[in-house]
């Protein structure tokens, strides 16, 4: 399962890989030095620790398997985006499943319709450490 990164630990990420030099192959070891992190950067180290504290085994798997990020849209310009063919990823509000979807799919994910389009939280993916 892959797992979502928002924005703000992304950046989180990237910043510490540029200035400390962590590789993706052992992200998730060089981030849980939250020590050496918050001498950097203690708002970014703060980021992350959370994260691992609310998550520890998404924040494992996110740093060892890999992740994406996904940038929310707002519902009109989704919709537009999506009938221009656009691959987008979008979240049920309800169940909380996801699922990338665009226009020419064979097989939409159940309850994806065009009266249930706004029972969707719309994103883009934005980067991948997958």
């Amino acid at each position: 399962m892959t797992i979502v990164l928002s924005p703000e630990i992304h950046e989180a990420v990237e910043y510490f890989k540029k200035n400390l030099g962590y590789s993706d192959k052992h992200l998730y070891l060089g981030l849980v030095q939250f020590d050496v992190m918050k001498d950097k950067n203690a708002e970014f180290s703060e980021v992350i620790y959370n994260f691992y504290k609310e998550k520890p085994e998404s924040f494992i798997a996110a740093f060892k398997h890999g992740y994406v990020v996904e940038r929310p849209i707002e519902f009109n310009q989704a919709i537009v985006r999506f009938f221009n063919k656009e691959e987008l990823s979008v979240k049920h509000k309800n169940s909380g499943k996801r699922h990338k979807v665009h226009l020419d799919m064979k097989k939409y994910p159940a309850g994806f319709e065009l009266r249930t389009l706004d029972m969707w939280n719309w994103s883009e993916v934005t980067a991948s450490n997958e």
